[in-house]
């Protein structure tokens, strides 16, 4: 008996080992002969901020959670794109080459408001990677070259000159032909890009919460001021025109949007005949499963067929965080998520090829 019941247990073995070997080995197999997909998301190493004035803590607006913020609960595993080639491999089918898309990256990143020679830095480096990386069109999160609002202990920028306790836009605040947007004109024709740049905008004695599109001569080819404001981070500055803002590329015409405007202007993009919507996001909440990974996909991306490049901000990191951290995200016109990175503090950048209609085939 004991030795029919050795004899039961190595044969028994054998046959996991068979099993484990072969299934192994087609796993081996399947991957030689798959393609290799291009890279989704690069994790950069940060560029360390300056130490911040410590500022006293102010309550959070009624309705806060509504708009322009970051991090948050477990979100959808990112989907792993299987991006059409931008260049037609050996022997591909006719509709195969017919085919069009372009490669664009969302950057997410934290930037830190008074530090904008750093926040340059630190966009810069990341737009450089996501060029070598093939992206022909570049978005940054909201008011990221001056850096936005700082939600953990509500900190945000002031006109108010008797303010000592919040930091004056007045001070920071530039004209997109300013020292520090130049750079990324001058960047945008080095690199042969599209850049939408999230900046806070000074125009004579106004500030505007903004988005400067430089195309890839370095020509500044569009200005898009934020219309709805979110009062806790959009104290300083004034709204701009209600309207949708579209400029024609060789990718389709790309339409510009600000984080809390997802209310309003998406309709109005997609009325203007907008392919592409350049996402420029600081978002506070609420949840970013619920939200990134699919409401907005479906009640926004999807409703009005329309690509989007939503790029988010990220936290400072040290466990300082809020609800809306993150999940930067590449979506085609069908909502479905082509990329999507974390919500880990540091530096990401998202990264997808979006399918475009064929030439002279509009929306």
């Amino acid at each position: 008996m004991k030795k029919m019941i050795a004899t039961g247990v190595i044969g028994g073995a054998v046959l996991i080992a068979l099993y484990y070997f072969s299934s192994c080995l087609a796993k081996t197999v399947k991957r030689a002969s798959a393609p290799p997909a291009p890279p989704t998301v690069a994790v950069l190493k940060p560029v360390a901020p300056s130490k911040a004035p410590s500022a006293p803590a102010k309550p959070p607006a009624p309705n806060a959670s509504a708009s322009a913020g970051e991090k948050g609960a477990a979100a959808p595993a990112p989907a792993k794109p299987s991006h059409p080639a931008t260049a037609s491999p050996p022997g591909a089918s006719a509709a195969s080459k017919a085919s069009r898309s372009v490669r664009v990256a969302a950057i997410q990143c934290w930037t830190a408001m008074t530090e904008t020679e750093r926040n340059a830095a630190l966009l810069e480096k990341m737009i450089r990677v996501a060029a070598e990386r093939g992206a022909k069109i570049v978005v940054t999160p909201e008011c990221a070259l001056h850096g936005y609002c700082h939600p953990s202990d509500w900190r945000a920028w002031t006109t108010d000159p008797e303010d000592k306790e919040f930091p004056q836009i007045a001070e920071y605040a530039e004209p997109v032909s300013g020292k520090h947007a130049k750079r990324f004109a001058e960047l945008a024709k080095e690199l042969g890009i599209y850049i939408c740049l999230g900046m806070a905008e000074r125009d004579g004695g106004k500030f505007h919460n903004s988005q400067a599109l430089f195309g890839p001569d370095g020509s500044l080819l569009a200005v898009h001021r934020k219309s709805s404001l979110w009062t806790p981070g959009d104290g300083w500055c004034e709204p701009g025109p209600d309207k949708a803002v579209v400029v024609d590329s060789p990718y389709g015409k790309l339409g510009l949007m600000i984080c809390f405007e997802v209310h309003s202007m998406p309709e109005k993009l997609a009325k203007a005949g907008a392919d592409i919507i350049l996402y420029s996001v600081g978002w506070y909440g609420p949840n970013e499963m619920e939200w990134f990974g699919r409401r907005f996909p479906r009640d926004v991306v999807a409703k009005y067929n329309v690509a989007v490049v939503l790029a988010n901000w990220s936290g400072p990191g040290g466990g300082d965080s809020w609800p809306g951290l993150g999940f930067s995200s590449i979506y085609d016109a069908s909502g479905k998520i082509l990329a999507m990175s974390g919500n880990q503090p540091g530096p990401r950048i998202a990264i997808a090829d979006i399918p475009l209609p064929p030439r002279g085939e509009g929306r």
